[in-house]
């Protein structure tokens, strides 16, 4: 995991008299949106049955909630989208519409993530891959406030327009790895937003 504030000695100096927690809060809300947005925010639960099951559980990380499900593999064969769904009473737990599997054939779950409003860490991949869209969204919020020291129209449109840019590359990464957004199982609920 990848602790989001080690990442204010980035932003900080170009923003004056901006306090570490504003610029914390912009990080935390520039990552859910934008994993709220393209979906990117990925992780996968891999295990071998014992049995046929009807559910599976998957581990999350803490600051993170699952959001969609993208695919859901059953030895090699993919299941179709109407036949899984997240639980609603635990949010860690996949439902399968009959039971799916044997013994020794392994079942996968593929899923997006979205990270908590108190989120304090991101994963590594995500961080990797995505830190600068994450950056440019935040700046641009920033840069948007109005009547701040840093305030500044041209850097927040600027860094928007960046932030639209990495977004779309995104989107278009996803549907290429035959993960379309239409096509998930989304998650809806107040409780997450």
């Amino acid at each position: 995991m990848y602790q989001i504030k080690e990442l204010l000695p980035e932003l900080l100096p170009l923003l004056p008299g901006c306090e570490s927690p504003v610029a914390l809060q912009a990080i935390r809300a520039a990552g859910r949106e934008f994993a709220r947005e393209s979906g990117a925010y990925l992780a996968a639960h891999q295990e071998e049955l014992a049995e046929s099951v009807e559910a599976v559980c998957v581990a999350v990380p803490e600051d993170a909630v699952i959001f969609r499900i993208n695919r859901v593999f059953s030895g090699k064969r993919m299941l179709a989208p109407r036949s899984y769904r997240l639980d609603p009473a635990n949010h860690t737990r996949v439902l399968l519409d009959k039971p799916t599997g044997r013994k020794g054939e392994v079942i996968r779950v593929e899923y997006s993530m979205l990270p908590t409003p108190l989120c304090n860490a991101y994963t590594e991949e995500f961080f990797n891959r995505y830190w600068e869209a994450v950056k440019a969204k935040a700046l641009a919020e920033l840069f948007a406030m109005p009547q701040k020291p840093w305030s500044n129209g041209e850097l927040s449109s600027y860094h928007r327009a960046a932030y639209l840019r990495f977004r779309a590359e995104a989107i278009e990464e996803m549907e290429s790895a035959g993960k379309p957004l239409d096509q998930h199982c989304t998650i809806t609920g107040a409780r997450f937003f």
